[in-house]
């Protein structure tokens, strides 16, 4: 069985909710499934529960190779929003082959509708540059996400 989303859930032995617990596949390895039970996890709380995204938005996934971006792109795509997504030259590829419009960070905040919403947690380089009038002039926001910027031991220097 698959634990996600549970307090100590990487421990030998854990008692878990029902809802957060998931049968393995025969022909999936348990590594293989431990992964994807994070990756989606933290898409699904990026996306829909903290940026709100329905049926109709524009999604737009930072880092869209990682598998969390693999994910989001995914979900957003379950949810019927039109994906774009963000990696280096060699990965685009791959982000169209996953469904998504490939972009870059410089155009993401330019690319936001009216009040848009930006969540990112994993960028290749995390000094990024653009147009600050761009974003406040649109109500844009960016959020971010993940366990580092949580706990607090995410450093700026």
């Amino acid at each position: 069985m698959l634990v996600t989303g549970a307090p100590g859930c990487y421990a030998e032995l854990v008692a878990a909710a029902e809802e957060s617990i998931w049968p393995i596949p025969d022909s999936l390895d348990a590594s293989v499934a431990a992964a994807i039970g994070v990756s989606y996890r933290t898409a699904w709380w990026a996306t829909v529960e903290i940026a709100g995204l329905e049926r109709g938005d524009t999604l737009l996934v930072q880092a869209g190779s990682s598998a969390t971006g693999q994910a989001c792109i995914d979900i957003g795509r379950a949810l019927g929003a039109r994906v774009y997504a963000t990696a280096s030259g060699p990965k685009l590829d791959r982000l169209r082959d996953l469904g998504a419009e490939a972009d870059a960070f410089s155009r993401s905040a330019e690319a936001l509708a009216p009040d848009g919403r930006l969540v990112t947690s994993a960028v290749g380089d995390p000094q990024v540059s653009f147009n600050l009038w761009t974003l406040l002039g649109k109500r844009g926001r960016i959020i971010g996400i993940g366990s580092a910027l949580q706990s607090g031991r995410l450093s700026s220097d």
